[in-house]
C-alpha cells in the first residue's frame, strides 16, 4: 500500500516540476532541522485530536442533564459558568480523549516511536495525569473569571457567556496541554532524533605477504 502510495506521489511530482521543487526544498529541510519536522507534523495531528477533544467537550457538557455544584480535590465547578457536574465530566473525559488520540497518532506518524508501546504508554500516561488534572482545574477557575468579567458590559444572556467561556477556557487548557503533550511525547516516551554520525575514513591494511613470512613458510613445509 505505502509503495503504491509513493510510487503514485513520484509520478506526480515528476509531473510538476514546480511542486517536485518545493517538496524536495521541504525534505532538506526537515531532514537537517528534525525538530521543526516533529513540531510540524505534531500540530497538524493536533487538529484531529483538538476535534476529538472539542466534540466530546460540547457533546457532554450539553447531553449531561446535571448542573449541581460539585468541589472535589483541587477542582472547583460550584459556578453556573462552571456547569457543575456536567462541566467537571465534560473537561475530564474530553482531556482523557485528546490525550490518548495525541499518544496514538504521534507516536508513530510524528516521533516515529521503535520503543515498547506498553512502556511508552505507561511513562505517558503518568504525565499525561498531570495534564489532565491541569486542565480540569483550568475549567474549574478560568470560566468563572471570563464570565464574570464579560457580563459586566456584554449584552448577551448569561448562559451565552457561560458556554463563551467554558471554551475560553478549555483553549487555554488546550494549548497549555499541547505544549506539554510535545516535550513529554519528545523526552519521555518518544525517540530523540537521532544525528547522523559520519564513518570515519578507515585506512586500507597491506594484506599483501612479506618476503620474511613467505621464507618462513617455506622452511617449514621442507
Amino acid at each position: 500500500m505505502k509503495t503504491a502510495q509513493m510510487e503514485k506521489w513520484n509520478n506526480f511530482k515528476e509531473n510538476h516540476p514546480k511542486i517536485k521543487k518545493l517538496a524536495d526544498k521541504i525534505s532538506q529541510l526537515f531532514e537537517k532541522y528534525p525538530n521543526l519536522r516533529q513540531l510540524i507534523l505534531f500540530s497538524l495531528f493536533s487538529i484531529v485530536c483538538f476535534v476529538i477533544e472539542y466534540a466530546s467537550y460540547t457533546i457532554l457538557s450539553f447531553a449531561i442533564p446535571n448542573r449541581e455544584p460539585i468541589k472535589w480535590f483541587i477542582f472547583d465547578f460550584t459556578t453556573t459558568a462552571s456547569k457543575g457536574v456536567a462541566g467537571f465530566v465534560a473537561f475530564l473525559v474530553s482531556n482523557v480523549l485528546a490525550q490518548a488520540s495525541t499518544f496514538l497518532i504521534n507516536r508513530k506518524a510524528t516521533f516515529k516511536a521503535t520503543n515498547n508501546i506498553i512502556w511508552a504508554g505507561s511513562i505517558y500516561a503518568v504525565g499525561v495525569c498531570g495534564i489532565i488534572i491541569l486542565n480540569t482545574w483550568l475549567g474549574s477557575v478560568i470560566p468563572p473569571l471570563v464570565s464574570a468579567s464579560l457580563k459586566s458590559y456584554s449584552p448577551l444572556s448569561p448562559e451565552v457567556l457561560d458556554t463563551i467561556s467554558g471554551f475560553i477556557g478549555k483553549m487555554i487548557g488546550s494549548f497549555c496541554a499541547f505544549v506539554i503533550s510535545f516535550i513529554l511525547g519528545k523526552l519521555v516516551s518518544m525517540n530523540f532524533p537521532k544525528r547522523k554520525v559520519k564513518a570515519e575514513a578507515v585506512e586500507p591494511t597491506d594484506t599483501t605477504p612479506s618476503l620474511d613470512s613467505i621464507s618462513s613458510e617455506n622452511v617449514g613445509e621442507e
